[in-house]
């Protein structure tokens, strides 16, 4: 019924209206039954319904405009290049922008760099699976820009995504805020990323990951990376 862009595919017999607010009141009988492509009904532990959403991010006129982001690079053009880029409001962080973008690596320097600048994003994380440091890369290019606000973290990673993720459940559905159902277009970046991570499933096969792998990269960072360095100082104080 709606294509990637949100068109009806027979517009003589089902409305553009008719077909979004029917997909709205119920997401899974919908994708089952008029788009052919249900969606996995167990194991499924990020579907909208079990995830925390939100219509606007609340914040204070007052309170500084910056951002924190992971990155998960594609190894081939084959994954996306997965960036969720996060703004933390009373100790909650909001899914703000993404970058989702099924290309190579080396097309993605430029708007890696225009989100940071955008997004005044002071702290990247990247998950490295090459010999390649990217944060290099991008130090250097946002030094050529008289860019100084942005500090970037690397690390090499060899855990196995399944349980990365499985690690990272909790912190994701309790620590971090979505964008509600409808606000973005199927085939936006931020609809794409939404679409392939309310649908990953534990028991079924997955077409793309990257975008909850990124979610959990940014978990373990910057949710229980906290918790990590929290429980090293009690134990210090304690010697």
């Amino acid at each position: 019924k709606l294509d990637k862009n949100d068109n009806v595919t027979f517009p003589a017999r089902y409305s553009r209206q008719e077909a979004i607010q029917d997909r709205a009141n119920d997401y899974e009988t919908f994708m089952a039954m008029e788009m052919q492509t249900p969606v996995p009904l167990k194991g499924n532990p990020f579907a909208y319904g079990k995830i925390q959403t939100y219509s606007t991010i609340p914040r204070e006129p007052s309170e500084t405009d910056v951002c924190i982001a992971a990155l998960d690079p594609a190894r081939t053009g084959a994954n996306y290049v997965s960036m969720p880029i996060m703004e933390e409001v009373n100790g909650k962080y909001y899914l703000k922008d993404v970058v989702f973008e099924l290309r190579p690596m080396d097309e993605m320097y430029g708007e890696i760099i225009e989100k940071i600048v955008k997004h005044r994003i002071i702290k990247l994380h990247i998950e490295r699976n090459t010999d390649t440091s990217l944060k290099f890369l991008l130090d250097k290019m946002l030094h050529e820009r008289g860019i100084n606000f942005c500090e970037i973290t690397e690390v090499y990673s060899t855990q196995q995504k399944d349980r990365k993720i499985a690690n990272a459940e909790a912190s994701i559905r309790n620590g971090m805020v979505f964008p509600e159902f409808g606000m973005y277009a199927q085939s936006s970046p931020m609809g794409e990323f939404m679409k392939w991570f309310t649908g990953y499933s534990y028991v079924t096969k997955n077409a793309f990951h990257d975008s909850v792998d990124s979610l959990a990269i940014f978990a373990d960072k910057f949710i229980l990376g906290k918790t990590k360095t929290a429980k090293a100082i009690v134990l210090n104080m304690r010697h």
